[in-house]
């Protein structure tokens, strides 16, 4: 089943937790946790994380490694851009997984952790997927 949402079903997936989509939505599934967040947002989140492993952008990544960043995030940034636009074209589905341990959690972390548009607040997708990436790193380890 492909997590790109369409507004039909939109009441199904409001009681699941996801929100009455505008748009199609892309959903991340976090360690368990899914955050739905606008396709237009992800779409430009796909492109970044491309563009940074590609190189681009040093001056972001430059000031994210001042800010304690490990530049290693580097290194997760390619495949997650890449399996965000799989669901965007259709090649892949379902949601799109993180583990909240790994390259594609630091990759996502890192570049959100970057002063973003005045109009991002706590109820952006941005800022939801990096809280849930964030709540998910900082849960206590099992005795």
């Amino acid at each position: 089943m492909l997590q790109v949402f369409r507004p039909w079903g939109h009441y199904a997936r409001a009681e699941a937790g996801l929100g009455f989509p505008t748009m199609a939505d892309v959903v991340f599934d976090v360690d368990g946790e899914m955050v739905s967040v606008p396709e237009a947002e992800a779409r430009i989140w796909g492109e970044k994380l491309i563009g940074f492993a590609a190189g681009n952008w040093g001056d972001d990544v430059a000031l994210l490694t001042a800010h304690g960043h490990d530049p290693k995030w580097l290194e997760g940034a390619r495949a997650l851009g890449q399996a965000i636009e799989d669901v965007l074209t259709g090649t892949w589905e379902g949601a799109i997984p993180i583990d909240s341990s790994g390259k594609g959690a630091d990759a996502i972390y890192s570049m959100l952790s970057l002063p973003g548009p005045s109009s991002w607040d706590a109820t952006s997708g941005a800022a939801r997927l990096r809280d849930a990436v964030a709540r998910h790193r900082q849960a206590p380890l099992a005795e």
